[in-house]
């Protein structure tokens, strides 16, 4: 073989072996910035899990905060109704007794009359 063939071989072996090294040293940088990128995912991900994990204790919290008092209020609510009801039960009753008090009065009244018409 001649000696520049020989040399052109060469050449071109250390170009491609360049170009081999320089693909391989580009694809592991670009492994290395995958793996930092998807590191740092995993960390905004995780601070944003407790964040939201904290939220949703305090959530939870007023949660049960605000059923305790919806019940309390159901509660006073259902008082409140028996109450009324009582109270409405006093009104039947006082408009009762007021209807036989003023019959009571109209009878008498009637018999005052009677009465005052014979002494006459």
């Amino acid at each position: 073989m001649s000696t520049i063939l020989i040399v052109v071989i060469v050449v071109v072996a250390l170009l491609v072996a360049v170009a081999i090294a320089s693909a391989a040293r580009k694809r592991a940088e670009a492994k290395r910035a995958e793996h930092e990128r998807l590191r740092r995912d995993a960390k905004d991900h995780r601070q944003a899990a407790d964040a939201q994990s904290s939220r949703a204790q305090t959530l939870s919290r007023e949660e049960r905060d605000a059923k305790e008092q919806a019940e309390h209020h159901a509660r006073l609510a259902k008082q409140h109704a028996q109450e009324a009801e009582q109270a409405q039960r006093q009104v039947a009753e006082a408009e009762s007794k007021k209807q036989r008090a003023a019959a009571s009065a109209s009878f008498h009244d009637d018999k005052a009359d009677e009465h005052e018409r014979k002494l006459r």
